[in-house]
């Protein structure tokens, strides 16, 4: 009974916090969503999606941060991936290698949420497997300033300067990016955060620094979404 107990009130400050905002590592999450719902404001998210997903509008590297960290607070939001149809058809379309039909589902994927990392990814490997280099250096230009938001939003050594994901998928993506191998992955639901273990296998870090042994992601808002589903 006790044991039950502390879960619901696990759970419960998770959701209350997914609500209501905080700071999470170096990212605030209420300063945020201040700007990006005030119409008078060069981050309203509205106008700043669009011109991410244009790809060929200036964008400043701040303003990266308000588009990946606001999605959290628009009604699209979905942290678990696989919303629709469509990107289950791209997956079946990409793992079947059959790049130049998966395109246009990856597409319109892409026009619902353009800040799925994942997708961004395998549709500039579709476009690269076609030899379309310009539309690969377009979801490339959109790609790479995403995962740079999301290195600085922390270090991913302890808890408290954990990385800050608002996708599940998005972990693997930064690991996978920074060459590393996964050994196992574990939640712990108090502090809201993942942890992967992490291989030595194949790490050739810098002089002067250690091997990765363990990778943290802080995943509140994930969570904090699948609480608030009926």
């Amino acid at each position: 009974m006790l044991k039950g107990f502390k879960i619901i009130v696990i759970f419960s400050v998770a959701l209350y916090q997914s609500l209501y905002g905080q700071k999470i590592s170096n990212i605030d999450f209420d300063e945020i969503k201040l700007v990006i719902q005030d119409s008078s404001s060069i981050y309203y998210y509205p106008l700043l999606i669009e011109r991410f997903y244009q790809s060929n509008s200036y964008l400043l590297e701040n303003e990266y941060k308000y588009i990946y960290y606001g999605s959290v607070f628009s009604d699209g939001y979905n942290p678990y991936g696989l919303s629709d149809n469509n990107e289950k058809k791209f997956r079946e379309l990409f793992r079947q290698s059959k790049f130049d039909e998966a395109i246009p589902y990856g597409q319109e994927v892409i026009r619902k949420n353009p800040i799925n990392i994942q997708i961004l990814r395998l549709l500039t490997t579709c476009y690269h497997e076609i030899s379309d280099k310009s539309n690969a250096e377009k979801y490339v230009k959109m790609l790479f300033p995403l995962l740079n938001v999301i290195y600085g939003s922390g270090d991913g050594s302890s808890v408290s300067t954990a990385y800050v994901v608002v996708m599940v998928s998005d972990e693997y993506e930064i690991i996978s990016s920074l060459g590393l191998t996964i050994k196992n992955r574990r939640t712990l639901y108090e502090q809201q955060t993942d942890v992967f273990k992490i291989s030595s296998i194949g790490q050739n870090p810098p002089k002067g620094q250690k091997k990765i042994k363990k990778l943290f992601f802080n995943v509140s808002k994930p969570l904090g979404s699948f609480r608030q589903q009926p």
